[in-house]
This record gives structure tokens, C-alpha cells and sequence, in this order.
């Protein structure tokens, strides 16, 4: 065994390309003796270098700027919320005395998995709206699909008569002109649109009405007695049998409507 670990320590030795003759086994500066000098198989060799500390193989390519914790705590931080940009993060670890640049942080998010994005808009949730929804949620989650069957949703959409209010994508080559196919095109007074409104049952869609003016509480309530009524008739259902479903307008709660 004390022959076997003189191959460890003696197989790879540093030293420069003048000190011997070119061998086919002598690469990058490393001098690599023959195992069959030593009588001791590559087989061997390797699996003694695995028990021993100090023979670890070198991995090629520049080092990480950050180590395993310092990329967990950035990572960390960004799902915290506390790291909003690539930047932020940078500037914060060279405070705390690391050498770590701006494109540092965003390969890290890139290998991770991290996708940059525009944020989505959303109403903010208060603690009360938080806690009611939770309730909701807590109350409802053993409903059979029979108990889904008496609600009845409705809203309103708006449907533009040209173009679209989302976002729209395309390619565009480096270098060439815009065309009409890659602008997004506007119009005058937005190019006009109508607003919608409708319902939905398990048995079918409801009536399908024009909404014309300002939607208010009065206009509501005079849909829900000429379209949102007579849309449960159609399919043989009755007002006391549903619980018709909203998404807490004013205009939905306000006491008029309630009534």
C-alpha cells in the first residue's frame, strides 16, 4: 500500500517544460509519470486518489464569484422581495465586500431558473382582503360538483372594433425598415368599442346585452331584471335555487342593487 500512495504522490508533478524531455504523457506544465514504471494500474491510482483529500482534480475555467451560501442568500433575497434588480443585488454584495459585478448576479438568475418579466398589475390586498378570501376559500373547498351547479357567473367585457388593448409581439430583423405588419397601429378616439354583459349557468350561456352609457348601479340593476331574470327562465331555473356570483363593484354591493 506504501508503493500504491508513492503513485498518488508522485504520478502528477509540477514542473517546467525545460526541466524534461517531451513525453506524449507531459501536458500543461504537469509531468505524468508511466504506470507501468510504477507497477500500479490507472484503475488503482484513481481510486486512491478518491480517498485522499488533497488529490482532488482540478475543474477547468475561472472559479465562481460566489460561492454556494452567497448564491443561496441572493436567491433567497429575490424571492423576498428584497432584491428588486440585478443592480440592486451587485451593489449590496460589494457593500458587504464582495467583488461581484451586475452580470455576476444575473447568470445566477439565469442558471436558476429566473426569468425577468414585466409585473402583472393587481389590486393591492389588504388584511381584510386577504382574511376574506381565505374564508372563502376554507368555506367552499369541500363543495360537491352538485353545490357548483347552482352558481351562476357573470361579468363585463369590453370588445374593441379595431386592434386590441393587450400587449402585442413580433420579430423585426436588425437592420430593416418598419413595416405596417410589425407597428401596432392607432386610431383616433381609440377606434370605438362596446361594452358587454353576460352570464353564464351550468346549463348554458345567459342573454348577451349591449351595455350603453356609464355602467352604474340604476343601469345594473335594470340588466339584472331584463336579461340576467330572464336568462334563468330559459333554462328553467329559479332566482331562490342560485347564488349568483360577483366580483364586488360598487356597483354590484350598493344598496340599490342589494335591494
Amino acid at each position: 500500500m506504501k508503493h500504491c500512495f508513492s503513485a498518488i504522490y508522485y504520478t502528477f508533478l509540477p514542473v517546467t517544460a525545460s526541466a524534461i524531455p517531451r513525453q506524449p504523457w507531459s501536458t500543461f506544465g504537469f509531468f505524468v509519470f508511466p504506470f507501468n514504471e510504477l507497477h500500479v494500474s490507472k484503475g488503482s491510482t484513481s481510486n486512491i486518489a478518491k480517498e485522499v483529500d488533497h488529490c482532488s482534480v482540478l475543474q477547468a475555467g475561472r472559479p465562481k464569484k460566489l460561492n454556494t451560501y452567497d448564491a443561496r442568500f441572493v436567491l433567497g433575497r429575490f424571492n423576498a422581495g428584497v432584491y428588486k434588480t440585478a443592480e440592486h443585488a451587485a451593489r449590496d454584495l460589494r457593500g458587504l465586500g464582495s467583488d461581484i459585478c451586475n452580470q455576476s448576479v444575473r447568470n445566477l438568475l439565469k442558471s436558476s431558473k429566473f426569468k425577468s418579466r414585466r409585473k402583472p398589475t393587481a389590486l393591492p390586498l389588504t388584511h381584510s382582503a386577504k382574511k376574506a378570501r381565505l374564508q372563502f376559500a376554507k368555506k367552499y373547498k369541500d363543495w360537491t360538483e352538485e353545490g357548483w351547479k347552482g352558481v351562476v357567473f357573470s361579468d363585463e367585457t369590453k370588445i374593441n372594433r379595431l386592434g386590441s388593448d393587450g400587449k402585442q409581439w413580433t420579430w423585426l430583423q436588425e437592420g430593416r425598415p418598419l413595416q405596417d405588419h410589425i407597428t401596432n397601429q392607432t386610431y383616433k378616439h381609440g377606434g370605438s368599442s362596446i361594452l358587454l354583459w353576460s352570464c353564464l349557468t351550468v346549463n348554458g350561456v345567459g342573454y348577451i346585452t349591449q351595455v350603453l352609457g356609464i355602467l352604474d348601479s340604476e343601469l345594473y340593476c335594470k340588466i339584472m331584471t331584463e336579461d340576467m331574470l330572464p336568462s334563468l327562465e330559459k333554462y328553467d331555473m329559479s332566482k331562490d335555487d342560485i347564488i349568483f356570483q360577483h366580483d364586488n363593484n360598487p356597483k354590484h354591493t350598493s344598496r340599490l342593487t342589494q335591494k
